[in-house]
């Protein structure tokens, strides 16, 4: 309403509209060390991430994220008028160390010992292969007597679900014994 000096009065309306946005974002995951996942984002016709660091698109709804450590990541959401935001936490899980030991090479018939101890690793779970003659292709570090070569594979799962895997090459000998040269091929003795 606006009233002039002279009394005379005007009238006009306006309309203003609320606009309503509400930024929708896939939950918090966990990942492997390495591996990457898909974020997703709605609510909204422009986005944008931050931290760009391990992104693939910062301005797209669906970008696939690898980062290297935890990060939580934000995007901001628009549809041209209103703007919202949310955050999604990405928690990397390292992979266990799979060990499974130095290239040995064995006489055939002789004892000995694949892979190594682990060391704070408790929750992992290890497989092996070739499961021949191995003491127990459950642990860290089984016992074998090999009579051909043969590459052995170990499998370590954490707690957490990462895998990893190592091999180890056992080149045995075809037997026990030595042969030896002796220099000068001829030998004398004379009796004393």
């Amino acid at each position: 309403k606006v009233a002039s000096g002279a009394g005379c009065v005007a009238w006009d309306t306006v309309l203003v509209t609320v606009g309503n946005l509400t930024a929708k974002i896939s939950g918090d995951v966990e990942i492997c060390e390495g591996e990457k996942t898909q974020l997703l984002a709605s609510g909204g016709s422009k986005y944008s991430w931050s931290p760009s660091v391990g992104l693939n698109n910062t301005s797209i709804p669906n970008p696939i994220a690898s980062p290297t450590v935890t990060t939580i990541y934000k995007v901001l959401v628009s549809n041209g008028n209103c703007l919202d935001s949310a955050f999604v936490k990405i928690t990397i899980n390292p992979k266990p160390i799979a060990d499974a030991g130095a290239d040995q090479t064995p006489c055939k018939g002789e004892i000995i010992e694949l892979g190594v101890k682990p060391q704070d690793q408790d929750n992992n779970t290890y497989s092996w292969q070739l499961t021949t003659g191995l003491s127990n292709p459950l642990i860290s570090n089984p016992i074998v007597t090999p009579n051909t070569t043969t590459e052995y594979i170990v499998t370590v799962v954490s707690g957490a679900g990462c895998v990893a895997r190592d091999t180890v090459l056992v080149t045995v000998n075809p037997s026990n014994e030595r042969s030896f040269t002796l220099i000068p091929s001829v030998i004398s003795i004379i009796p004393g």
